[in-house]
């Protein structure tokens, strides 16, 4: 009987994945951290090891070196979780010896067991009678739901673990352990959505994910803009939670994004930025092309540039707020200035988030993917400056030539 050693720190998705494989018939041990993992792996020796990259105490790839050193020559296959956005660490894992990496946010437990079955050269056989997933359709719609309905059952208390991180950071926002208890949180709430089927909300945790782990491993990056963003992806996050009755989120592979900026350097780099969660981009180079790519098709977000020759920013936005198809459209502006007067003007103008250049692509890949997930919404920021100002003054925009 092959042995395997799942290193996990989510009990959840840990006990989830062993009873799966005690159904399939393996031995099945389970560590909650590198440390353990390491002594578990002296113990009993596994034929095979699942981990994930994200390991309090020990990391998954100093994790992996380590067991291909201890394993010596006899062969050791080592299927890795991780997360799609993390490039550097995938890299890293490769070379320390993985065999097979898996992204959490998209992978589902029959696509896990079968790569396991595949390493051990095992072919599929009936589960043992009265097993805890003794299910004839477990992956199906009805072990979907049940895994769904434990998630929303823990999720509010998951978000109870994110706020005195989030306050702390608040308050200090380079402090080191805030930003480590922020990502270790928001990686457990992406890989339980995935294991529930709620794909767009994993893809949504697994891009914060990353956002938190720039953050944390270089402090000096952390402005009063991510900050924000942080914020308002927790605030989406709680939405959600609130809403068990409304559930349905945009799939994002679904969305078409359209980015308004003439300068070329600047669209590319909006693009690349979305390109990383595989956001559909099309660019226009004026607010007049804009429109006209707008005739031609639906947006489910708009990013335009304030400052262009023609017409700026804000007079394409007071444009679409008057036509009815295009007036719910969420719109970010981003441009040079970084001042708060700048940032406040853009709500008053009818704009839902800001953004300055230059941006951290992540940053912005999680600001796209909150307002295309969930749709327009008036952030706590934006609803108190649009109830203080006279939003009269647009009219004159609406006049506007944009040719």
């Amino acid at each position: 009987m092959k042995r395997i050693l799942i290193v996990e720190d989510d009990r959840f998705i840990a006990d989830v994945y062993q009873a799966k494989l005690h159904a399939e018939g393996f031995l099945v041990d389970v560590a909650s951290n590198g440390r353990s993992g390491l002594k578990q792996f002296d113990l009993n020796q596994p034929d095979l090891v699942l981990v994930d990259l994200m390991l309090p105490e020990i990391n998954g790839v100093d994790v992996i070196r380590s067991m291909h050193a201890r394993a010596g020559n006899r062969e050791l296959p080592i299927i890795v979780f991780s997360n799609a956005y993390l490039g550097g660490m995938v890299k890293q894992a490769w070379e320390a010896g993985a065999s097979q990496v898996l992204t959490k946010a998209n992978c589902k437990p029959g696509q896990v067991l079968q790569a396991i079955k595949d390493a051990l050269h095992v072919s599929s056989s009936p589960p043992p009678a009265g097993t805890a997933i003794d299910r004839p359709n477990e992956s199906g719609t009805a072990f979907i739901q049940e895994i769904s309905g434990l998630f929303f059952r823990n999720f509010p208390q998951m978000l109870v673990t994110l706020r005195q991180p989030m306050s702390v950071l608040a308050k200090s926002s380079q402090d080191a352990s805030a930003l480590q208890a922020l990502c270790r949180t928001v990686h457990s709430i992406a890989a339980n959505a995935c294991l529930a089927g709620i794909d767009p909300l994993a893809q949504m945790a697994t891009a914060l994910e990353s956002l938190l782990k720039l953050l944390w491993e270089q402090p000096e990056r952390v402005t009063p803009s991510t900050v924000r963003s942080v914020g308002q992806a927790i605030k989406l996050f709680e939405d959600i939670a609130a809403s068990p009755n409304n559930r349905v989120l945009k799939d994002p592979s679904t969305a078409r994004v359209l980015v308004v900026d003439d300068d070329e350097f600047a669209r590319h780099a909006v693009c690349s930025a979305l390109e990383i969660v595989n956001l559909t981009v099309i660019c226009a180079d004026s607010p007049a092309s804009a429109l006209e790519e707008l005739e031609q098709g639906h947006f489910d977000l708009i990013i335009s540039d304030i400052e262009m020759p023609t017409a700026n920013g804000y007079a394409l936005c007071t444009i679409l707020r008057g036509v009815p198809t295009y007036e719910k459209i969420p719109i970010i502006f981003f441009s040079q200035y970084t001042d708060p007067e700048h940032r406040k003007e853009s709500f008053v103008r009818g704009g839902n988030d800001f953004i300055s250049k230059p941006f951290l692509y992540m940053e912005l890949a999680v600001k796209a993917l909150s307002f295309v997930i969930h749709g327009t919404r008036v952030n706590r920021e934006q609803a108190i400056l649009l109830t203080s100002h006279d939003r009269s003054r647009q009219a004159v925009e609406a006049n506007c030539q944009l040719t």
